[in-house]
């Protein structure tokens, strides 16, 4: 695949997009999109094993919990955040 990939919004650190992308290198056109359904929280690794390229990104491990609705649920105060490594092969 000829393109780049990169996050909306990557001109800040961290990134707070969603939603990695595939552009084309010419005319950067979208190629393809995927909502990783929270904030990508790491720059894009790119590595390859045999022939095959493949794109990691780290996602999540935020705090979830706003201080409004720790308020209402006291509960919630000691549950811990999750993250996700999102790992995309290319063609």
């Amino acid at each position: 695949m000829q393109g780049f990939w990169q996050p909306p919004g990557a001109s800040s650190s961290p990134v707070r997009s969603t939603v990695p992308s595939a552009f084309d290198d010419q005319q950067l056109k979208p190629l393809w999109n995927f909502n990783v359904g929270t904030a990508i929280t790491g720059p894009p690794v790119s590595y390859s094993v045999g022939d095959k390229q493949y794109i990691a990104v780290h996602v999540g491990g935020g705090v979830p919990w706003n201080l409004g609705l720790l308020k209402a649920a006291p509960e919630l105060e000691n549950m811990e955040a999750g993250s996700s490594l999102f790992v995309f092969a290319l063609d």
